[in-house]
């Protein structure tokens, strides 16, 4: 790869990022209307709405499905229980 197709690839990079990023925005805003006392709790775990949407919108474990996944699937309450469990410090 020379210089020039590093410099394309990065740019490309950077709009997905941005791109990433507003559509993760978008999830968070849907999931705070949906559920906003869970909301609430996710915000205080993660103090930021950029962090709390990131998370939200990560996808982890076997089934590769996110926080916001699991809402939608009508799980709040998994997701609040893992939420709080991470608030005491546990894992799992």
């Amino acid at each position: 790869m020379d210089r020039s197709q590093l410099v394309n690839a990065l740019r490309a990079n950077r709009l997905l990022a941005k791109e990433l990023e507003a559509s993760s925005a978008a999830v968070w805003t849907a999931l705070a209307d949906a559920e906003p006392d869970l909301a609430a709790e996710i915000l205080q775990l993660f103090s930021t709405v950029e962090a709390a949407s990131r998370w939200a919108t990560s996808r982890s474990g076997d089934l590769g499905e996110s926080p916001a996944d699991r809402v939608a699937d009508g799980r709040a309450a998994e997701v609040l229980s893992m939420v709080r469990k991470t608030a005491h410090g546990f894992v799992g």
